[in-house]
């Protein structure tokens, strides 16, 4: 699953896989803007089939938070 989420997100924000740290996240790179933000959102909620709440999506903003929400809906 983190391979996942860090290899959607490079891709999404234009960036090597192996650029891409933990805490990494909206705002700390030019190409991690809300529109990314919202796109990384829905790339990873297709590839995980995730149709649950979006209670907690507020706190996502870094690459961790993205594999601690996804980890946390099966």
């Amino acid at each position: 699953m983190k391979k996942i989420i860090i290899n959607t997100i490079a891709k999404i924000i234009k960036r090597k896989p192996g650029d891409i740290k933990l805490n990494l996240g909206l705002g700390k790179d030019e190409n991690w803007d809300s529109l990314a933000h919202i796109t990384i959102y829905i790339e990873l909620k297709k590839k995980f089939k995730y149709n649950g709440s979006l209670k907690n999506l507020g706190n996502v903003k870094t690459v961790k938070d993205w594999i601690n929400f996804f980890s946390k809906k099966k």
